[in-house]
C-alpha cells in the first residue's frame, strides 16, 4: 500500500509529457474511496485498458458444493458459516465478495490476509472454506488438484477451464473483474495520448504478448481512450456505493 501511494504521488506531480505513466488499476479508484487522499478518478487520463480478469471463487477439491448453485444454497441456510478469503480488507476481491454476497442475498464471514497469496495457501490448508480470487491466484492449484472453481464471474468462460461455468450459466447474473490499464496525468495532450495508445495497442496484438496472457489466464479486454474514461466512471460510481453501503474505511462519515 505504501508503493502505491509512493508512485502515486510520483505520477501526479509529473508533467503531463506522456513520459511519465501509470499502472492504471481498480485499486486505484478503490483506494480513492477507501481513504481520504489527494488524488481521484478524474486525476488521471486514461490511455488503454489491457487485462480484465474476472473474479472467481474457490474452494478446496474435497469441498461439499459442486458449483456455485450449491455453495449459495448452503450459504443461505447457514448465515455465516461459510467464510472466504480475499487478499485484504477493502481490496479488490474483498470488494468482489461483498458485492456477490448482497446480490445472492447471502451472508458470508470474510477474512482478510495480506495479500491473495497466503489467502490460497490458508485454503488449501482448511483454515478457510473458500476465497475470492482473480488470475492467476490460485491456479496453480486448481491445476495440480488441490482446488476447484465454482464459478467464474465473467461474460465468458476461461480458456484454460472451459468446462467450468460462468455466474451466470448458473443462474446469477452477476459480474465482477480486476482490471489492468495505462494512464498518464490529467492535461496530457490528446496526440500524446493517442501516440501512446497506439504503442500499447499494438503491443496487445502481439502473439507473443497473447501468449504469455494465455498462459497466465489472463483475460485481454481492449479499451481505447474514450471506452476506458467511461469505464473508469462507471466504476467510480459502483466502487463509492459499494464502500457506502458496507460502510468501508475512513473517508465517509457513516
Amino acid at each position: 500500500m505504501v508503493v502505491l501511494f509512493l508512485v502515486l504521488w510520483s505520477s501526479l506531480r509529473a508533467k503531463p509529457d506522456g513520459y511519465t505513466l501509470l499502472s492504471f488499476a481498480a485499486p486505484i479508484l478503490i483506494n480513492s474511496h477507501m481513504d481520504p487522499v489527494e488524488f481521484s478518478a478524474d486525476s488521471f487520463e486514461p490511455v488503454i485498458i489491457i487485462v480484465n480478469d474476472p473474479c472467481y471463487i474457490l474452494v478446496r477439491k474435497d469441498a461439499p458444493w459442486k458449483d456455485l448453485r450449491e455453495y449459495v444454497e448452503y450459504a443461505k441456510q447457514n448465515p455465516g458459516k461459510i467464510t472466504i478469503g480475499n487478499g485484504g480488507a477493502g481490496g479488490g476481491t474483498h470488494l468482489a465478495a461483498l458485492a456477490f454476497e448482497s446480490f445472492a442475498k447471502i451472508k458470508l464471514t470474510h477474512v482478510p490476509f495480506e495479500g491473495g497469496g497466503p489467502a490460497v495457501t490458508a485454503l488449501v490448508g482448511g483454515h478457510i472454506n473458500s476465497y475470492m480470487g482473480a488470475a492467476p491466484e490460485g491456479l496453480a492449484n486448481v491445476d495440480s488438484g488441490q482446488l476447484r472453481i465454482l464459478g467464474v464471474f465473467g461474460s465468458k468462460r476461461l480458456d484454460k477451464y472451459p468446462d467450468v461455468p460462468t455466474a451466470k450459466e448458473q443462474g446469477f447474473n452477476f459480474q465482477f473483474g480486476m482490471w489492468r490499464g495505462v494512464a498518464g496525468q490529467r492535461g496530457t495532450p490528446k496526440e500524446i495520448v493517442d501516440r501512446l495508445h497506439t504503442i500499447f495497442y499494438r503491443a496487445m496484438r502481439d502473439p507473443e504478448f497473447q501468449k504469455k496472457a494465455r498462459e497466465l489466464s489472463l483475460t485481454l479486454d481492449y479499451k481505447g481512450p474514450a471506452s476506458f474514461a467511461k469505464f473508469i466512471k462507471d466504476y467510480d460510481k459502483y466502487y463509492e456505493n459499494l464502500i457506502k453501503s458496507n460502510k468501508l474505511g475512513n473517508k465517509y462519515k457513516y
